[in-house]
């Protein structure tokens, strides 16, 4: 595998994955809507209750009564908190099926205004749920054939008013229960048909980044290979420079220094290329003072510290378990770059806690238009730089199973803060 930022990205998660993220999407706008409807439903059952307070109206209109009130107020809550789990979908929309249910049953049952209601609810279920919403689907069926059998054999019928003859009851049952039934089929074919072009798409889009990935790969060696052979070629050149420095003075001599300062950059540009085109080489895990660390890079800093009027400070301690080197290289990079963003005169921070670490400035922070691709290779936005250290840092950080993030500081500044979950020695 190639290095980091060019490493084969992971795989599209397959089609229930998605079908699940969907409905976890859409979940969150339908519970939001519901505690909107609540009081609706809730006045209805309520005029429906004082109109005909016969008990058990009362009592199943009070059970549908709190446990839509519970349903939604918790639910709101855990959306609000982002707490949508597995089992969120399919327990608020059997229970919001079921509610339904009784709220028809207690506004008239067959003869309820509101039993086209069961239809939609079914549809809706089967639609997210698919097999699971079978069990609602037959409740609801069954529920609705025992009133009729109850209003056609003794006589008895939760309507408001009075009855029907029992061939109307039996038609009506029978109308609502085809519709239902229709209402299910369609919603599973649409069900069917989605998630066969969802798969396709998913499909197609992982095969394009595979397919990237591997031009990615190509595009990294070749990069590799020719910043390798310009090395040697380099180092001549300042060698010779170095040798002929000797024999110069005046203004031939700073000229030959400004051509010896360009070749140590070009040649700390294709250094960086070969770190991003190297395959990553495994951690050699140790115990990792990560104090200790930060004060050795400050001190290998302090000299550009100081030409710019900086001072360098290291706050706090944890010993991690990581690769000291590859640490070491994302602290190097991190305070290189706090240290040329940041104003004459002012600190450059480098905390060290339990989660990790971070490096603070008080420089411009990160233009707005850079933000969300201040990580990829070749985007930057200092004058000089190439672009590779953030990608590369990011890359030795995320093989640690850690996260670099880039984010504003209170009152101004950048805090590149270090991740590392999970790795206290």
């Amino acid at each position: 595998m190639s290095a980091v930022p060019h490493e084969t990205p992971d795989r599209l998660p397959d089609l229930e994955a998605a079908r699940r993220a969907v409905i976890r999407s859409v979940l969150g706008r339908v519970v939001v809507i519901r505690a909107f409807v609540a009081p609706i439903l809730l006045a209805i059952v309520a005029s429906v209750c004082w109109w005909s307070p016969e008990p058990w109206r009362v009592v199943v209109g009070s059970v549908a009564a709190v446990v839509l009130v519970t349903l939604s107020v918790v639910e709101y809550r855990r959306v609000g908190r982002g707490q949508i789990g597995p089992w969120t979908a399919p327990v608020n929309l059997l229970t919001t099926a079921l509610v339904q249910l009784a709220v028809v049953v207690v506004s008239g049952g067959i003869h309820s205004p509101l039993l086209v209601v069961i239809p939609i609810g079914a549809a809706q279920v089967t639609l997210a749920l698919g097999r699971p919403a079978g069990w609602a689907v037959a409740t609801q069926l069954l529920v609705l054939w025992l009133l009729a059998a109850a209003e056609g054999a003794v006589g008895w019928s939760p309507a408001l008013h009075g009855g029907q003859t029992a061939e109307w009851v039996g038609v009506r049952t029978l109308v609502f229960s085809l519709a239902e039934i229709y209402a299910v089929a369609v919603a599973w074919k649409t069900r069917s048909i989605v998630g066969t072009v969802v798969g396709e798409v998913i499909a197609a889009h992982d095969n394009e980044r595979c397919a990237h990935a591997e031009h990615a790969r190509e595009l990294a060696t070749l990069t590799g290979e020719i910043a390798h052979e310009l090395k040697n070629p380099l180092a001549s050149i300042k060698g010779l420079g170095t040798l002929l420095a000797r024999d110069l003075e005046g203004r031939s001599a700073e000229r030959m220094a400004v051509l010896r300062e360009e070749v140590d950059r070009m040649h700390e540009t294709l250094q960086s290329f070969l770190d991003l085109s190297r395959p990553l080489v495994p951690l050699a895990e140790e115990d990792v003072e990560l104090a200790a660390l930060a004060t050795e890079v400050a001190t290998l800093c302090d000299g550009l510290a100081r030409a710019r009027e900086l001072t360098l400070r290291v706050e706090g301690a944890h010993v991690t378990r990581g690769d000291r080197r590859k640490l070491r290289q994302v602290l190097v990079n991190l305070v290189q770059n706090a240290v040329d963003a940041a104003p004459v005169g002012t600190e450059v921070v480098v905390e060290v806690g339990a989660a990790g670490f971070r490096v603070l400035d008080r420089g411009p922070g990160v233009p707005a238009e850079l933000a969300e691709r201040v990580f990829e290779p070749g985007v930057t936005s200092r004058a000089r730089g190439n672009g590779l250290g953030l990608a590369i840092a990011r890359g030795l950080v995320r093989q640690h199973g850690g996260e670099l993030a880039l984010e504003a500081r209170p009152g101004g500044g950048t805090s590149a803060s270090v991740a590392l979950p999970g790795r206290a020695a």
